[in-house]
Parts: C-alpha cells; sequence; structure tokens
C-alpha cells in the first residue's frame, strides 16, 4: 500500500481507502465480521502506482485518486470508469489534496517540484494555477484549515509553506451547492451507463430502471450553463469518461501567490 485514507469527518468511520502500488484503489469497510467482505470494491485508477486517495469533503461518495500524470473522481458505486480524468501534467503525480474551503479545487504535487491546482467547476482542459514549490519531488501536501497556506513536503525533507492569493481560497457564490450538484450529476451519469437506477433530484430517469432517457434540467452556476442530455448524444459525446465543458478560468496567477520556505 502507498497510502490510507480514514478521515470520520468526511468518509465516517467504517470506511478507508487505501492505494496500492498496483495503481488501485481499493474501499474497505470495518464492518465486516468475515476477512473477504471488508473489501468493499476495487478500482483500476491508474497504470502505474497510484499514491494517494482522498474523499471529496461536498461529497463524500466521490473519491479521488493520485497517480500517473493527473487525478480522477471515482464513485463508491461506479468501478467501470471515473467520473472524471484531469488533464495530464508533464511530470509524474506522486500526492494530491482537496482544498478545505474551496469546495471545487484540487491541488497535485508532482515530482519536479510543481503544485498544480485544478477547478473542476471552472476549467476541464488545465489547471488554473502552477507554482514552483522546489526544485525536486514533491511528497506530502497539506493546506492550512484557513485554506491561505499551504505546506509541500519533498522527498529531502524540506518544507515550503506557500501562501495562495485570496482567489485561491474565499469561496466563491454558491460553490459548495454547485460542486455537490455537479458531481451528483456526472454520478449519476455513470449510474446509467453501469445499469444503475439514479436515485436523486438531479436527474430523472424516462423509462424507470432500463434508464432509456436521461433528462436534467440546466445548471446555471458561476461558469454559465450546461443541459444534460441523452447518454449518447449529451454535450459531452458517447464517451462516458469524457472530461466536462470548460468554463471560464479562475483569475489567478503565479503572481499572486507569495512563498516563504524553511528546511527542516
Amino acid at each position: 500500500a502507498t497510502g490510507i485514507d480514514f478521515d470520520p469527518l468526511v468518509g465516517g468511520t467504517l470506511k478507508y481507502l487505501v492505494s496500492t502500488m498496483e495503481g488501485k484503489v481499493i474501499s474497505c469497510g470495518r464492518r465486516a465480521n468475515k476477512a473477504g467482505e471488508k473489501v468493499l470494491g476495487v478500482f483500476d485508477a491508474h497504470y502505474g502506482a497510484c499514491f494517494s486517495a482522498m474523499r471529496c469533503p461536498a461529497v463524500p461518495k466521490v473519491f479521488a485518486s493520485c497517480g500517473d500524470w493527473g487525478f480522477k473522481l471515482f464513485g463508491d458505486e461506479l468501478k467501470s470508469s471515473p467520473i472524471y480524468t484531469s488533464p495530464m501534467v508533464p511530470s509524474h503525480v506522486l500526492c494530491g489534496t482537496w482544498h478545505p474551503t474551496r469546495h471545487s479545487i484540487f491541488i497535485l504535487g508532482t515530482s519536479s517540484g510543481d503544485v498544480y491546482f485544478y477547478d473542476v467547476l471552472r476549467t476541464a482542459h488545465a489547471s488554473v494555477m502552477k507554482i514552483r514549490a522546489s526544485s525536486c519531488a514533491i511528497r506530502h501536501l497539506e493546506v492550512h484549515v484557513s485554506g491561505q497556506s499551504i505546506a509541500a513536503t519533498d522527498i529531502n525533507g524540506e518544507v515550503h509553506i506557500i501562501t495562495l492569493p485570496s482567489a485561491l481560497y474565499e469561496p466563491t457564490f454558491n460553490e459548495r451547492q454547485n460542486v455537490v450538484a455537479a458531481l451528483e450529476r456526472e454520478y449519476n451519469r455513470e449510474r446509467v451507463s453501469d445499469g444503475i437506477e439514479a436515485s436523486n433530484p438531479f436527474v430523472f430517469l424516462g423509462n424507470g430502471s432500463s434508464a432509456t432517457a436521461l433528462v436534467g434540467p440546466s445548471w446555471s452556476g458561476p461558469v454559465g450553463s450546461r443541459s444534460v442530455g441523452s447518454p449518447a448524444s449529451g454535450p459531452r459525446g458517447t464517451s462516458s469518461s469524457s472530461t466536462w465543458h470548460d468554463g471560464k478560468d479562475l483569475a489567478a496567477t503565479a503572481e499572486g501567490a507569495s512563498m516563504f520556505m524553511g528546511a527542516i
């Protein structure tokens, strides 16, 4: 195993995630009486090693996995394909974490020493910001509870403190609600693809569990509107693992971030 994610405040006290060198994420339960029942699901997340997995604080049934050259979002019931795949970065991804106050932002640490910020609500084709934190690989990221700074640990044991601009820690209008709505919608699109009946208010099935049609309301948020079409002719095309539509990029630049580096 390369990492374990156990957070009672997010995933509850009975579930935890294990990431492995084989590129898999294993969902485990603590309530089972038999050893064979402790594994709730196995997800083929990456071709190479999966270095970490972490549940989304806004939607705990969705978790992110980090490996290869990016990250992916999976659902507890969706084992066939991810609901979101990030664009690839030039170097290998070694760690990642969700932002505590900006619920749509996921942060990656790479082998080149760069830290990438992705906003899953605003842009699907690129990161919204990149910061050079170290001259060697970043092995662990930890965001302060206020969201205003990040501690990045590299393979030499040095800790680099990154102070973020306000655009990367002040929540946007209805951001948490928009994240919940977007992830629930993509979660249910994959449920339909897997033949599982949707069971939440964000989508409506036209023919019961057979799900011959998927119709949902338009989503108007800070990045514009998006309508859900049929699984075969929706705005994302026929591929269930395609990334979302692009939106307005976050108005943040690397010049807005200041860094203070110290060694332990």
